[in-house]
């Protein structure tokens, strides 16, 4: 008998031997034996840290009893700074965070981490660990490192403020397990709720969190044309930020977990559109969903109707306008020889803006998005004509169309009519006359000179046209201010380079300026040279250094071929203002 009670106590011996010694007096994650006081004053987040790991091992059935305050300290402790913010303890990883709705955060991170939050008021400073929330008598628990071990509610920890609310309000940062929450890993929680196509747009909506951290708003990948990696899929990066009350309401994440967003893509017609939560902390990226939806195409349309040619002209017809805005008038860019950007084509902008009733029946767009214009070309026989609508908004420039026409030779000259010379004073003259073309006159050449000196002064002047009159300027003072005899001819061309000229002016007499100015040494002697009477502003000026300084005026009238005197200094210019020529230098003194 003896021999069998002492095999049966060494056989309990053995089983006693074999059982874990560390979860021995631990019944659950809330007994007083998990919890620590902290070692030193200055150490609290340390302890605290520790009894959120050791409640995390004692859920994963770790060894819980080996985490202390020194066993932790070697990887998570700086004597200079305090607690690592991030920290990795036998693969339990942790991260750091700041609150910005402490109470509604801290409900939802302590429902996904049943181990606890490390919360820390800086300016106290001081940190304990929060372990769950009571919501039917609204009270949050905690282990106080600087207290007694075991569960408190947090209103009796010693962290500064005034009950529950006051003692939140000062704490501002966290710490927390990133890795694992409820015995495993957290993909994003998410919902994709929308998709709809626009013009060279969509819009997504729905919103997502990530239980390892509802504090932080999420990215969200919007692919357009199939999933993510799908050759030629389109991707774009939105952000789930904004508010979603109904959200929080049901998974008691915050407000802020929403997303609504429109995004400009080059995809047009029926696509594919793919959404993703990313992840933080433990899990996987979540493909929330997929929708189809139809994408307009938001560059110009229309249609060229219509080409025809005549010897250098080339005549458009069609109509454009743009999905963007509809009301607008669009340009349209006619190219002659080629496309867009081809050596030699000949570029022509015009506007889609004549009436087509035809088009607002069809397109609801406006009875104004038509286009025929005739335009001037120098390119003959077959040519490629193409049309482009110039884009407004999102969206490009847009191809309408391209038809081959063949351009007759041009051979016809302009036609010049009614030459005349007008404005002739002493300041110089204006040659006018009436030019056309069958085509379209490119312009008109008034070569200009005066006989002394063999014609060193001579000047193709460009004359301006408009509509079928062309005028030009000849200038004295463009010609050293001969002010005699002068000479012009004009010459009218076409695109062409058809050519017709006129050259019967004959000599041209200037007429002698009304005043003359003589100088003697300390006086300037203003003269009427008319035998009419003339008004004028004389102007006299000290000049040094290219500047004007001392200057008088006077307006004076002359009587028919008076003189009067004026005296000056030793450096001096005269200028005299009359109706005819204007402001200009008579005499100079120096």
């Amino acid at each position: 008998m003896k021999k069998r009670i002492l095999l049966w106590i060494m056989m309990f011996a053995v089983l006693f031997a074999c059982l874990p010694v560390n979860n021995v007096s631990a019944k659950s994650i809330n007994d007083s034996d998990v919890f620590l006081k902290q070692q030193t004053n200055y150490t609290c987040t340390l302890a605290s840290a520790a009894m959120m790991l050791r409640r995390r091992a004692i859920l994963d059935n770790g060894n819980w009893a080996a985490i202390t305050e020194n066993s932790l300290r070697t990887v998570a402790w700086s004597e200079s700074a305090g607690l690592y913010f991030n920290f990795t303890y036998n693969g339990m990883k942790v991260g750091h965070g700041y609150f910005s709705n402490i109470k509604q955060q801290l409900i939802s991170m302590l429902n996904q981490h049943p181990e606890g939050i490390v919360i820390y008021n800086t300016s106290q400073p001081h940190a304990v660990l929060v372990t769950d929330y009571d919501s039917s008598s609204d009270t949050f628990y905690c282990g106080d490192p600087m207290k007694t071990p075991g569960r408190i509610k947090l209103s009796a920890s010693i962290l500064s403020g005034s009950g529950q609310s006051g003692k939140l309000s000062g704490c501002s940062a966290y710490w927390y397990i990133t890795n694992r929450s409820g015995g495993g890993a957290n993909n994003p929680t998410a919902a994709f709720d929308s998709c709809t196509g626009g013009i060279g747009s969509i819009n997504v909506s729905g919103w997502a969190f990530d239980k390892d951290n509802t504090g932080q708003a999420l990215s969200v990948h919007v692919y357009i044309g199939g999933e993510a990696g799908t050759s030629g899929a389109e991707g774009h990066v939105i952000i789930a930020d904004q508010s979603r009350p109904d959200v929080n309401k049901a998974y008691g994440c915050g407000d802020n977990h929403g997303f609504s967003s429109t995004i400009q893509t080059k995809k047009t017609g029926t696509q594919v559109v793919s959404v993703y939560a990313i992840n933080i902390g433990s899990g996987s990226n979540t493909l929330i969903g997929k929708k189809t939806v139809n994408i307009e195409n938001p560059s110009p349309v229309g249609a060229f109707d219509k080409c025809s040619a005549n010897p250098g002209t080339v005549t458009v017809r069609g109509w454009a306008y743009d999905p963007n805005d509809k009301s607008a008038q669009i340009d349209v860019h006619v190219y002659v020889g080629g496309p867009a950007g081809s050596a030699g084509a000949e570029a022509v902008a015009i506007k889609a803006n004549t009436l087509r009733t035809d088009v607002n029946a069809a397109h609801g767009v406006g009875d104004y998005h038509g286009y025929e214009e005739t335009i001037a070309v120098s390119k003959t026989g077959s040519q490629p004509v193409y049309i482009y609508g110039i884009n407004v908004g999102n969206g490009d420039n847009a191809l309408i169309g391209s038809k081959t026409v063949n351009i007759p030779q041009d051979t016809e000259p302009p036609q010049l009519t009614n030459p005349q010379i007008v404005n002739l004073n002493s300041g110089g003259y204006t040659i006018k006359c009436t030019v056309k073309d069958n085509a379209k006159v490119d312009k008109v050449l008034v070569p200009s000179w005066t006989p002394k000196d063999g014609q060193d002064d001579i000047i193709w002047h460009k004359a301006t046209i408009s509509g079928n009159e062309a005028t030009c300027r000849i200038n004295i003072s463009e010609h050293n201010n001969e002010n005699e005899i002068y000479y012009s001819d004009v010459y009218v061309y076409d695109k062409a380079g058809n050519e017709t000229s006129y050259k019967n002016f004959g000599a041209i007499a200037i007429p002698k300026p009304p005043f003359t100015v003589t100088e003697t040494d300390s006086t300037f002697e203003v003269h009427n040279a008319t035998s009419d009477t003339q008004s004028a502003t004389i102007v006299i000026a000290d000049y040094s250094d290219g500047a004007l300084n001392n200057i008088t005026t006077e307006t004076q009238t002359f009587a028919p071929n008076e003189t009067k005197t004026y005296s000056h200094g030793a450096n001096a210019k005269v200028f005299v203002w009359d109706s005819l020529t204007g402001m200009k230098p008579l005499s100079e003194a120096e």
